[in-house]
């Protein structure tokens, strides 16, 4: 399932020869972060705190029957990884396929009604500005994305 790895990461060939041995023991020191495949981490965790205590629930927006295929798939995919768990919260938010550039489908959550009542946060924001902030003063600059998004537990 896994398609990318640390061997897929471009390493500028301008750099010096102490400059590429320095990263190479840096990407096999950190090989494990590099995967396209989503993880849990247990190095922080997010509380999302909303406005109010009543729990959002929408009704799910009818899917064709031969779409549910995808949907039950990327289910299973998930829960397997272990980046989702059966819940029983009184929280619903609808599902969404969106078709992505090679064809196949990303199953996503529509939560912008539960998003109208989580309170601002920059958690993302910061961490970024923080990471960009330090390249005028950085010998290396790490480009990065947000791949896969995160999951979140409410707590009430």
């Amino acid at each position: 399932m896994q398609k990318e790895t640390v061997d897929d990461v471009v390493v500028n060939p301008d750099l010096s020869t102490e400059q590429l041995t320095e990263i190479k023991q840096l990407l096999s020191e950190y090989k494990g972060i590099f995967s396209d495949v989503p993880t849990v981490t247990h190095l922080i965790e997010h509380k999302v705190e909303l406005t109010e205590n009543e729990p959002v629930k929408h009704k799910p927006y009818p899917i064709p029957y031969k779409m549910q295929e995808v949907i039950d798939k990327e289910i299973d995919d998930m829960l397997s990884m272990g980046v989702i768990e059966h819940s029983e919260a009184p929280y619903a938010s609808p599902l969404v396929l969106v078709k992505k550039p090679d064809g196949s489908y990303r199953v996503s959550v529509n939560f912008k009604e539960l998003n109208k009542l989580v309170t601002t946060c920059c958690f993302i924001n910061l961490a970024y500005s923080h990471s960009y902030n330090c390249s005028n003063s950085c010998i290396y600059l790490l480009g990065f994305g947000v791949r896969n998004s995160f999951n979140a537990r409410l707590h009430r």
